[in-house]
């Protein structure tokens, strides 16, 4: 068979995308394209281009997941399944908007098969690919103080479909939950280089990505780096210190300016009644579609439809604050049956990967379950990153 792509062509080729992903990758909303398409609003994201090239890679090379990682097909096949499936519940026009979610999702996919194939060749790479997204979240925690001090308020972004914010750090993704999360895995990587290597720099890169988390203002965040902390330091056998690392996390905490505003108010509780009804409205959709949920990703529609509310104009609209809730929502009873087989298929088999990949997982995770972290784009790629940067197979794959 003639090869269409050898493998000098295609290191040459996956390392300039990888490029201009990473050059993208910090400039996050900030170059975000609005159109419309059918009558329909649609955002393009420079990222997803890039991410759906690489993809093409693995289409063309005919790349395979590792064998240990292979279940992970059986995900995507129910999120296309419950697209499909809900052709019964909307029509065409409402179901364009979630088919370019589901787009995305297949881009990330492929590029995370394309990309755990391509570090197994260029092991230059994956050598400096931790260093690499320490410096893509430092460079997301200078956008970010440069949007602390030249606009501490933000609030006429509400009018643009966005949460609206006063002197908290939401740096170019527009959103302290969300910046927040990408400056925990950096500051978590950091923290592993710096205690396996022992030089200063890395801790340097620590704190200042755990000040920059810090004046997000994000409880999700900080409780999502004081679990990536813990799994690290477990892991590490360093458990004695956690304690000490929590009380200092805390004492920053409890010691940042609180200028004006609700959203530098630690203690508030207005976002957390906000997202018990989120929850609620959550569990409602899915009591309305058990088996095979909306569709991914049709939340809006399903808004408008059971709630006669729902703003398709807005960012929130199409995502519930919690990505196991979001998922449910989407893929119905059989989604959650499939995800967990997954799961306790990859466990059952086992597999080696490093105590950073490990502790920034745990920190997503607990993330997750205040805000649809996992399936923002910036977060799959970083996670797509991180996860294949530090899988170990022995087999090729």
């Amino acid at each position: 068979m003639v090869k269409i792509m050898g493998d000098s062509t295609e290191k040459r080729i996956s390392r300039i995308l990888l490029f201009l992903i990473l050059v993208l990758f910090p400039f996050g909303q900030l170059i975000r394209i609005s159109a419309v398409i059918v009558g329909n609003a649609v955002t393009l994201q420079p990222l997803d281009f890039f991410v759906f090239a690489f993809a093409l890679i693995a289409i063309i090379k005919r790349y395979r997941l590792p064998e240990k990682l292979k279940p992970l097909r059986y995900l995507i096949l129910v999120i296309f399944a419950s697209f499909v499936f809900s052709f019964l519940n909307f029509s065409f026009s409402q179901l364009l908007t979630g088919a370019f979610y589901l787009l995305r999702i297949f881009a990330y996919f492929g590029f995370f098969v394309a990309f755990i194939n391509y570090l197994k060749k260029d092991e230059a790479i994956k050598k400096q690919i931790f260093d690499i997204m320490i410096i893509e979240s430092i460079f997301i925690g200078i956008f970010g103080w440069l949007q602390y001090f030249i606009y501490p308020d933000v609030r006429f972004l509400y009018f643009l479909g966005w949460d609206d914010h006063l002197f908290r750090m939401i740096g170019t993704f527009l959103d302290p939950a969300f910046t927040g999360a990408l400056l925990v895995f950096g500051c978590i990587i950091a923290l592993e280089k710096y205690f396996s290597q022992k030089r200063s720099g890395y801790l340097l890169a620590s704190v200042f990505l755990f000040i920059s988390v810090a004046f997000t203002y994000s409880r999700a965040s900080v409780l999502a780096l004081l679990f990536g902390i813990f799994a690290l330091y477990y892991l590490r056998n360093k458990l004695k210190y956690f304690i000490l690392t929590s009380v200092v996390i805390l004492l920053v905490m409890s010691l940042l300016p609180k200028p004006a505003g609700e959203g530098v108010n630690l203690v508030r509780v207005s976002s957390i009644s906000a997202r018990l009804i989120n929850y609620q409205q959550s569990l409602t959709v899915i009591k309305n579609y058990p088996i095979m949920g909306v569709g991914f990703n049709n939340v809006c529609e399903s808004k408008v439809k059971i709630f006669g509310i729902g703003d398709l104009s807005s960012h929130a609209c199409s995502g519930f604050d919690s990505s196991l809730m979001f998922y449910i929502t989407t893929t119905g009873i059989i989604g959650l049956g499939v995800l967990l087989y997954v799961l306790f298929s990859i466990v059952k088999d086992g597999m080696k990967i490093n105590f950073a990949t490990i502790s920034v997982f745990s920190a997503a995770t607990v993330h997750s379950f205040f805000s649809n972290t996992l399936f923002y784009p910036w977060v799959m790629f970083y996670l797509i990153v991180v996860f294949s940067g530090g899988f170990k197979d022995s087999k090729k794959v």
